[in-house]
């Protein structure tokens, strides 16, 4: 991944702090339910800087991350990307100060998520089981789990509280007062993992709803965060999951919660059969992505680079063939992105390449060539893979025009159907510029734009 100076430094020092208790289970559930979804270096990233606790102790002495670096075996921006996976699964969290011209960080650890509690989490016990399985998922569930017991058969036999202890006075129920400073170990407000508010539009939601449900009374707290989620994890936009939640609704004004996730579940096993969605790690080149607010300021070649950027290889496959994309197309994609350890973006760009320039096939080999080529060549940014797919274009185009030797000349039929196959190509691959549009042109696309999004608004209102 992507580092910089500016974030992090060998010679940053650092403390670790716990305010939990740390037991066996949840070490097992560190291995066997996180380490499938962070990796073995998130894992081991943990497990060092709780080592780092002593006996007892919730909190150690400073040190740096140059003795992290040593420790771990580990260079500094792969401690990084690890530490940062554990931030955004909710196992630690990251805090900066500066003293002296100097930054000083705290990682205050959490304990992972009981098994109770994950396999309820409406993120992880989905991807895990996409990850591992179905089988191997019920085999570790199992690990988790214990008979139940029919307690109607049994007489408790459990005495009570007052049946062993006497009652104290009232000047024995009295205790010290806890300084503020202090923070006794097992106080946490576990949460759920966090979702970007940007990344669902409530208000728009509101606007595909009828306009006689309470919109306000709907839309609680609780039932924003239960939809945020959801829409994450099955990837639905607002219009759609508006639809899943007038299904799940209870009167005019009540969303049911379980009933939304069946519903949604349905909904995703209708469109994308019985593989639950999977879990992928954003890249540098998904945050640094040209932002898509302002298109008309960006040339051919940024559009095409944020479009990479933005979308993930099922969705550029399925927007290329225009229907259902095979399992073998699928499983080549994945392995581009864990095997070879290129960017989505690359990914993306390679993909697209390849099936513009081979009549919409995905030639594995060929792929798989290309995809060597430029992990070597260590590729991590869309603009690199475009000007290197030029490049590759570029040379096979010079060898299919050198003159054949033989002195039949290529039919109108061979030179019309080249010139179709060239036309199918992206202005970007081609190397040709699109004439820029001038200040008049852009001064009336954008009065066009405005008058386009004022009907809108008049449609959304006579349709609500």
């Amino acid at each position: 991944m992507s580092w910089s100076w500016s974030e992090l430094r060998p010679m940053d020092p650092y403390t670790v702090r716990m305010v939990e208790p740390f037991s066996q289970l949840h070490e097992k559930a560190l291995l066997l339910l996180y380490q499938p979804l962070i990796g073995s270096m998130a894992v081991n990233l943990y497990l060092t800087l709780y080592y780092r606790l002593e006996r007892d102790a919730y909190m150690c002495d400073e040190s740096t991350h140059r003795e992290l670096m040593i420790t771990t075996a580990e260079e500094l921006p792969t401690i990084l990307d690890a530490r940062k996976r554990l931030e955004a699964i909710g196992l630690l969290k990251t805090y900066m100060q500066k003293q002296n011209d100097e930054r000083v960080f705290l990682y205050e650890l959490s304990t992972p998520m009981l098994a109770n509690e994950f396999f309820a989490d409406p993120f992880l016990g989905v991807f895990l089981q996409n990850r591992i399985g179905v089988t191997k998922f019920r085999q570790i569930r199992q690990r988790f789990s214990t008979p139940k017991i029919d307690k109607h058969q049994w007489e408790e036999k459990t005495v009570a509280f007052n049946d062993v202890f006497t009652s104290l006075k009232d000047r024995e129920l009295n205790r010290e007062d806890r300084e503020d400073s202090e923070e006794l170990v097992g106080e946490r407000d576990r949460s759920s993992l966090a979702v970007n508010d940007r990344q669902f539009d409530f208000e728009l939601v509101k606007t595909f709803l009828p306009a006689f449900f309470d919109h306000d009374a709907m839309l609680t707290d609780s039932v924003k965060k239960d939809v945020r989620s959801l829409s994450f994890v099955y990837q639905l936009d607002e219009m759609e999951m508006s639809r899943l939640m007038i299904e799940a609704m209870i009167g005019d004004d009540t969303i049911d919660i379980e009933r939304l996730r069946t519903v949604v579940k349905n909904w995703y096993r209708h469109q994308h059969g019985q593989n639950p969605p999977k879990l992928g790690l954003r890249t540098t080149a998904d945050e640094e992505a040209p932002s898509p607010e302002k298109p008309e300021q960006m040339s051919e070649d940024e559009k095409m680079a944020s479009y990479y950027n933005r979308i993930s290889p099922y969705e550029l496959l399925e927007s290329i063939s225009e229907a259902s994309v095979s399992p073998p197309d699928i499983k080549l994609a994945e392995s581009l992105v864990h095997d070879y350890k290129l960017p989505v973006g690359v990914v993306n760009t390679l993909i697209d390449y390849v099936m513009r320039t081979h009549d919409q096939r995905l030639d594995a080999p060929l792929v798989q060539k290309i995809a060597g080529d430029w992990s070597r060549k260590k590729i991590k940014t869309v603009e690199e893979a475009m000007n290197h797919a030029k490049q590759e274009y570029q040379k096979r185009k010079q060898v299919k025009d050198k003159p054949s030797k033989s002195i039949n000349r290529p039919s109108q039929s061979k030179n019309k159907k080249s010139q179709q196959n060239q036309d199918k190509l992206p202005k970007w691959l081609t190397g040709e510029r699109q004439e820029e549009p001038s200040e008049e042109k852009r001064k009336k696309a954008e009065e066009e734009r405005k008058k386009f999004e004022l009907l809108l608004q008049k449609y959304k209102k006579g349709d609500s």
